[in-house]
């Protein structure tokens, strides 16, 4: 990526749901959906699929985990 805090994808949204596992075990289920920001065919590498990909995932990986911190102490 070409700056601090660019992200290579437009539209992305997304749905959250909590279910319970067993006992007090709760599990978060989160569906997203995104476009790519390069629209066009053939996109640079910061801006193809894997690479919005990675990003979504690895920021939702981050953002989770932060919660489960929170709700756990």
């Amino acid at each position: 990526m070409k700056k601090s805090g660019n992200i290579p994808v437009i539209k992305h949204s997304g749905i959250i749901k909590l279910g319970r596992i067993d006992g007090d075990n709760t599990v978060i289920i989160y569906k997203s959906a995104f476009y790519r920001k390069y629209l066009n065919n053939e996109p640079p590498p910061e801006e193809n699929d894997e690479a919005s990909i990675h990003v979504i995932s690895d920021t939702l990986k981050i953002r989770f985990g932060k919660d489960k911190e929170v709700l756990e102490d």
